[in-house]
């Protein structure tokens, strides 16, 4: 169903644009410049809501819970990318953010440092 959505909103922007540029002198660079001053200001004023923040949220805590697999089976580049991957896309304010840094941190460490 959110493909469908997509396709529609999308569909509608297009038809939007469209209609400006068959109706008015404006070129396509004029109504690609004004679509994203309206966004910005849409996201200045906090009229566009993130809809996938909670998305990215629970994406970035499996991420997080894979790497923290990895890392016990010893699969340690693996887990560090896992632990990146979760880092992008966990919030700061988040506290498994800080919890998959500081684990990355260490298996860097781990990684670099030679061996005796």
């Amino acid at each position: 169903m959110i493909y469908l959505y997509s396709f529609l909103f999308a569909g509608t922007i297009c038809l939007i644009g469209q209609v400006i540029l068959d109706n008015t002198k404006l070129t396509p660079g004029h109504i690609t410049s004004l679509f994203v001053v309206i966004g910005a200001s849409l996201d200045i004023f906090n009229i566009y809501e993130d809809k996938f923040a909670e998305s990215r949220r629970r994406l970035g805590r499996l991420y997080k819970m894979r790497a923290d697999r990895l890392r016990n089976n010893g699969k340690v580049e693996k887990a560090i990318h896992n632990y990146k991957e979760a880092i992008k896309l966990l919030p700061k304010t988040d506290k498994l953010f800080y919890e998959a840094f500081n684990e990355m941190k260490k298996l860097r460490v781990q990684v670099t440092a030679p061996e005796k």
